[in-house]
């Protein structure tokens, strides 16, 4: 049911309007990017209050980490914020882990500073990324819904893929 999404992502994007998080997936082994998005899909149904460790918790200030290894072990960590009003979770920072220290070591500083000014222009200087699978289910369930309600009728509607 589309209720149980409650969080859609967006990526930073930074002044000149490159997505950074983007390009740093471009450096990220396929089994690393599945990982992402598993941890991912498990966020988006969770309650900002269940967002806690192994996958993710907050750092205060608003600002939260979300965690996962790759197949080589790397600890990576992506830092962003929620913002409420649009039901999402800017990504607006990368980095890792290493001997329970956060690499950048000023992540916090440059989290928050992301944050400013997303929360100045959130529209032009985030864009939705990581349309995940949960997403997907919600939308057809959704429209579903909706077919349902404008025809009376409990129609039954199979989806295929190509």
């Amino acid at each position: 049911m589309a209720s149980d999404i409650l969080w859609g992502y967006r990526c930073f994007l930074s002044s000149r309007g490159d997505d950074v998080i983007d390009e740093w997936l471009s450096t990220i082994s396929k089994k690393g990017k599945a990982k992402l998005e598993r941890t991912l899909e498990h966020l988006c149904v969770q309650p900002k209050t269940e967002w806690d460790r192994p996958h993710a918790s907050s750092l205060g200030h608003h600002i939260y980490v979300i965690r996962f290894k790759d197949e080589t072990g790397m600890q990576h960590r992506v830092f962003g914020h929620f913002h409420d009003k649009e039901k999402t979770f800017a990504l607006t920072l990368t980095g890792f882990e290493k001997d329970d220290k956060y690499h950048p070591s000023d992540y916090h500083e440059r989290a928050t500073d992301n944050k400013s000014i997303c929360d100045a222009s959130y529209p032009s200087r985030t864009k939705e990324c990581f349309v995940l699978a949960a997403h997907k289910s919600a939308l057809a369930a959704a429209l579903i819904e909706g077919v349902n309600q404008i025809t009376g009728v409990n129609t039954p509607i199979r989806l295929t893929r190509k």
